[in-house]
This record gives structure tokens, C-alpha cells and sequence, in this order.
């Protein structure tokens, strides 16, 4: 999560949606994408959030969401590996560098 926001397109719609959901927060902390547990979880449970995403972080969001569904929980899916190989190829695409 903290690499996708720190990518992300700062004077863009999707970055003005974590200001607006999380007014308390410090800009600083949004800025570096530090977001704690029950906030990470209100995004992730926010379906319309992919919609105001433009094209490879919409594409890089859903590798994640479903990283975050089917292998980050306490039953891993069978293709967990697959999943976390599908971030790895997604997220270079927006400028993270995910391998330090």
C-alpha cells in the first residue's frame, strides 16, 4: 500500500480521495502512504476506489486487492505464489520498486 500512494498521481482524483476519507490524517503520512490497519481496510472494502484510479494504477490497485484477499488473510489460496509474482510484474509499471 505505502509504495502504490507514494506512485501515485498526487494532484489526481484517487490521491484527493485519501484526504477526503481520512481527514485526521497528517498530510506528511498520507503523502508516504502510512495508513493503519482499520484504514487499509476501509479501502480495500471501497468498490467504487478502482473506478477513480487512471490505467496502470487501476491495474496495479486490483493486483493488489486481490494479493490483500486471497493471500494476506489467514487462508492462502492455492495460487498464492502466482498472486504475489502478478505484483512483482504490476507495480514496476508504475515507478515502485518493490524488490529493496
Amino acid at each position: 500500500m505505502k509504495n502504490f500512494v507514494k506512485v501515485m498521481d498526487q494532484t489526481g482524483s484517487a490521491f484527493r480521495y485519501f484526504t477526503e476519507k481520512f481527514p485526521g490524517t497528517s498530510a506528511a503520512k498520507t503523502k508516504e502512504g502510512v495508513f493503519i490497519g482499520p484504514q487499509m481496510c476501509k479501502i480495500l472494502r471501497h468498490t467504487q476506489f478502482d473506478q477513480i484510479l487512471i490505467c496502470n494504477e487501476k491495474r496495479a490497485w486490483n493486483d493488489f486487492w486481490l494479493l490483500a484477499a486471497y493471500f494476506l488473510g489467514s487462508n492462502k489460496a492455492d495460487n498464492h505464489k502466482e498472486l504475489v509474482e502478478i505484483i512483482v510484474l504490476s507495480f514496476p509499471k508504475l515507478g515502485c520498486n518493490i524488490c529493496s
